[in-house]
């Protein structure tokens, strides 16, 4: 299909993700003695939450769920970063990700048939006529 997959799919989550992270962040700087975040420093406007991390794991998660590449996924995330760091989250991610859309639906997105065509139908007799169709002779 055309209309293309990989970049509207990593530019939805990574909008999601780090819509999710400054509001992660802003609940830290409002609440910084909540002992949900432990040994999360504030200092000044800043925190240990990074939302650029979060909108990067969400782009990935969304990315597999969308197309079901799984430890593809991981080594580009974990190329993308180029630290080990953010390893674990984004495998969890990516595998919580393709659980929940082979749950939702089996098949990848490639395997489908074209949404858009209303009448569509697997005829395997017709393929095959039309494999085995020769133009006729011109004398």
């Amino acid at each position: 299909m055309p209309a293309g997959i990989y970049v509207p799919s990593m530019v939805v989550g990574g909008l999601m993700g780090r819509l999710i992270g400054h509001m992660v962040q802003y609940l830290v700087m409002a609440t910084p003695h909540w002992s949900v975040w432990g040994s999360c420093p504030v200092v000044g406007e800043a925190t240990c939450i990074l939302p650029g991390v979060y909108g990067l794991i969400a782009a990935g998660s969304t990315m597999c769920g969308v197309t079901r590449l799984s430890v593809t996924l991981a080594v580009i995330l974990f190329e993308l970063t180029g630290s080990l760091d953010y390893v674990l989250p984004f495998s969890l991610a990516i595998l919580v990700a393709k659980w929940t859309a082979d749950a939702i639906e089996p098949r990848s997105i490639y395997v489908r048939p074209p949404p858009f065509v209303p009448c569509y139908r697997d005829n395997v007799a017709e393929r095959r006529a039309l494999l085995t169709w020769r133009p006729p002779r011109i004398s």
